[in-house]
């Protein structure tokens, strides 16, 4: 809940997430849906995020420029924090171009970097960049969490 001046939170469109314990997470993440609000709609080629430490060391894929030139523009090291993992439950949404839909959707999973406070996190970046992935598989903790989608 957003209740101080200044404060933010998403409203609400059935996903659940929370911040990664600052420079803790690795791994790879496959973005496969959309990068909100970073050029127009869902990916056609996926970008590849190499994370250790917490941070996001490296950016592949055909379409990295969309996320790159975001970085780029908000001009704040702390962009490279990983701020979120969420899951979707929407069984109506899907990956579309309308963003809130598109993180919504059952079955994707997004992760945010940057800013973590509206997530339980301490990172203050300038801004919080949402990256949703189709049919996610992730791993929490050395367990699946997510397999294709379904919450196990």
């Amino acid at each position: 809940m957003a209740r101080e001046p200044g404060a933010y939170m998403a409203p609400p469109d059935i996903e659940a997430g929370t911040a990664p314990v600052e420079g803790t997470a690795g791994g790879t993440i496959v973005i496969d849906g959309d990068p909100l609000f970073m050029g127009s709609g869902p990916l056609r080629h996926p970008v590849v995020l190499d994370v250790r430490d917490g941070k996001v060391r490296g950016i592949e894929g055909v379409e990295r420029r969309r996320l790159t030139n975001m970085l780029d523009r908000c001009a704040d090291p702390l962009m490279t924090n990983l701020a979120e993992v969420s899951v979707a439950f929407n069984p109506n949404g899907m990956v579309c171009d309308v963003p809130m839909e598109t993180e919504s959707a059952l079955g994707t999973a997004h992760v945010a970097l940057g800013n973590s406070l509206a997530y339980g996190g301490a990172v203050d970046a300038v801004a919080h960049l949402d990256c949703v992935m189709r049919n996610a598989t992730s791993e929490l903790d050395g367990r699946a969490a997510i397999i294709e989608g379904i919450v196990q």
